[in-house]
């Protein structure tokens, strides 16, 4: 068992670190990626066994006050072509968002500020699709900070 604040597991890491990759001989891992602010919030979702190259994920930010991040990290050694779409709850697109992720590295950002020029309603969701798997997390709170959920992508 390793437990540990990132700083402690690699020291001098803290704030310079923006991903990394767990491996073990064996029958496998369990883990869980805990992360927020010492005195505010925390939030956790289970390590990821594999990556997804589709899904989807809620949209939790439709209220005042509430945001969706959204962050995919590339553990491939091919560029990651990601196409985002956010969807209505008829199934209806109303807007796509389409970038690169590089050879190990992630890319993260608010939902909000992706789809800036549209509106969200409740029931709207984004959808993702890419050339290669990638891990992928959504992280949903308020302004608040008086809640936090994560979903990751195989979930």
């Amino acid at each position: 068992r390793i437990k540990g604040v990132l700083d402690e597991l690699f020291p001098g890491s803290n704030g310079t670190a923006t991903w990394g990759t767990v491996q073990a001989d064996g029958a496998g891992l369990i883990g869980l990626e805990l992360f927020g602010t010492y005195a505010d919030c925390i939030c956790g979702f289970p390590l990821m066994a594999a990556t997804e190259k589709s899904g989807m994920f809620p949209l939790m930010e439709a209220g005042s006050g509430n945001w969706t991040g959204l962050a995919f990290a590339n553990p491939n050694s091919d560029t990651a072509q990601l196409t985002l779409e956010l969807v209505g709850m008829d199934g209806v697109v109303k807007a796509t968002n389409e970038g690169e992720i590089a050879p190990m590295s992630r890319s993260a950002a608010v939902v909000g500020d992706l789809f800036s020029l549209f509106v969200m309603t409740p029931g709207d969701y984004v959808r993702f699709t890419s050339n290669v798997g990638l891990a992928a997390v959504s992280v949903s709170g308020d302004t608040e900070r008086s809640w936090m959920s994560a979903l990751g992508a195989g979930e």
